[in-house]
């Protein structure tokens, strides 16, 4: 990160809510940050019953409302502080299994409030159309920035044009001061070999 920073420019990681499977797996300890000493929770009593996993399969979802859910968001921001990282960006909030994922987010923001050394959350919640329990005004209580729109893949016609008309009709009015909407992955082109043709 310091050579990122050197040029100006933020360092972000892109990752799932939720927690990787080989830790759930591994039943891999949980770490007290507060004490700086593992907790006596493990990996796998944090995951959701029944079991869901997220749209990139590798990690499960969280159960919120055990102790050690918020201990292990908090153990992996304080990691990420350590580094200097400058934003996360979660994804898969809104959808995985079909239903909301707030809470995850909640504690995610929680987390890098008290322990991330000023970095930002990103929610990656799609479209407005596709709210599943995840109003804008909702995610932006607890994110200043929050996706919007489609992938822009391959297709100017249906994701782009579709994105900005979603977005000035649907969410715009609620944006908020020090908030954002944000439109991501604008690719105009033919990204994908042997995918749509190119807008």
């Amino acid at each position: 990160t310091d050579r990122v920073h050197a040029k100006g420019i933020a360092y972000g990681l892109h990752l799932m809510h939720g927690i990787p499977k080989l830790a759930v797996a591994d039943k891999l300890p949980i770490l007290d940050v507060a004490s700086g000493k593992n907790s006596t929770y493990t990996a796998d009593m944090i995951v959701s019953t029944p079991l869901c996993q997220t749209f990139i399969p590798d990690h499960w979802a969280i159960n919120a409302s055990h102790p050690g859910a918020q201990m292990y968001y908090d153990s992996v921001v304080k990691k990420w502080a350590d580094e200097w990282i400058d934003f996360i960006y979660m994804d898969g909030v809104s959808g995985d299994c079909g239903y909301c994922h707030l809470a995850s987010a909640t504690m995610m923001s929680d987390s890098l409030k008290r322990l991330g050394h000023g970095m930002h959350l990103f929610i990656s919640a799609g479209p407005p159309t596709m709210d599943l329990g995840c109003p804008f005004d909702s995610l932006s209580a607890v994110a200043p920035y929050v996706r919007v729109g489609s992938d822009t893949v391959d297709s100017w016609e249906g994701s782009v044009k579709e994105g900005f008309s979603q977005f000035t009709r649907l969410v715009a009015p609620s944006v908020r001061s020090h908030h954002f909407g944000d439109l991501a992955s604008l690719m105009v082109g033919n990204v994908h070999c042997g995918g749509g043709a190119a807008g």
